[in-house]
């Protein structure tokens, strides 16, 4: 199960870090990440899902 996990969530982390590291402000380049993009990111999925919830219960209705 872990190992699974590690090449999942492993190319992804390494892909992340390289990518901040090419920045010429590494420090700059990750604050943007964390305190922009990711809560971005976050919202956008968690919208998405309320909307996929709110599908799923109009479908279930319909039956």
């Amino acid at each position: 199960m872990a190992q699974a996990y590690c090449l999942l969530v492993d190319p992804m982390y390494f892909g992340i870090i390289t990518v901040l590291g090419m920045m010429r402000n590494y420090v700059l380049a990750n604050i943007v990440f964390l305190v922009v993009l990711c809560p971005l990111l976050m919202s956008y999925l968690f919208i998405k899902s309320i909307r996929l919830q709110k599908q799923i219960r109009l479908l279930k209705q319909k039956v």
